[in-house]
């Protein structure tokens, strides 16, 4: 690395081999030569050959991510506080490490062998679901009709409804989707499809009057049985809400709070 120091000459970029740009900070223009490995070398050069299986199983964890992520739907999804993909991707690559049958570069995420450690995913961080609504909901997810029960039960604001929001009206909201198993097929990694996605939502409530008890029912619109490398995924939400200027109800965006409520 060097520095220039030439008040005539003043540039930043590329030229030939060497790169220039300024050092932050500083305000100095630092010149170094380009380095680095080419794409053709990571892809065919046998001193890459780690790299590649690191980055062929990156892909199956990226995968399994995203179809983890789709069965959180808009309502649900548009209440996280920070980019959980990368935290998805991360639970992938450990249940991905547990895969013994298949060699590096090739093992499966199987999510249908670790559905536990999906359960609790935080889609908010600043105010956790559990912080907000402390008392336990009554959950049952049956795979063979596709269908979930949650049993809200009363809430009463400053005993197990915390609501740290000024917004005048809250609601719950549901969804629940199928995530799958993503396998290497030899080529490459499986592309889970685009499942059916289930969602509802309770009434607004006025923010400090008590909740009375409700059910709230979810079913898969999705012909045939669910395999066993398919796993149901239901998050949870609360959600602010604030009548706009024709007195309709708007949701309040980032103020909420969501999490992964069961896998089955």
């Amino acid at each position: 690395m060097a520095i220039l120091d030439a008040n005539e000459i003043q540039f930043t970029g590329s030229f030939g081999n060497m790169t220039a740009y300024r050092l932050r900070g500083s305000g100095k223009i630092v010149v170094r030569k380009k380095g680095g490995p080419t794409k053709k070398q990571v892809k065919t050069s046998r001193k890459f050959s780690h790299t590649r299986l690191n980055n062929s199983e990156f892909d199956g964890a990226v995968q399994a991510a995203k179809s983890i992520r789709y069965t959180m739907n808009l309502p649900v999804l548009k209440l996280a506080d920070y980019n959980i993909f990368p935290q998805l991707t991360k639970i992938c690559t450990r249940i991905q490490k547990e895969e013994k049958i298949n060699g590096k570069g090739q093992r499966g995420v199987l999510i249908s062998e670790h559905r536990k450690l999906l359960e609790g995913f935080l889609l908010t961080r600043k105010h956790q679901f559990f912080s907000v609504v402390s008392n336990p909901l009554d959950i049952s997810v049956d795979r063979e009709t596709k269908t979930a029960l949650i049993q809200l039960p009363r809430l009463i604001k400053g005993i197990n409804l915390v609501l740290p929001w000024r917004q005048p009206l809250y609601s719950f909201t549901f969804c629940m989707g199928v995530a799958e198993d993503v396998i290497h097929n030899g080529s490459g990694y499986y592309k889970p499809e685009r499942l059916p996605i289930a969602s509802a939502h309770s009434e607004w409530h006025i923010n400090g009057a008590n909740f009375l008890p409700q059910t709230i029912t979810l079913q898969l619109n999705m012909p045939g049985a669910l395999t066993a490398a398919q796993s149901l995924v239901l998050t949870a939400g609360i959600e602010m809400g604030q009548p706009d200027a024709r007195g309709e109800i708007q949701s309040v965006p980032y103020a909420g709070s969501a999490c992964v409520l069961a896998v089955r």
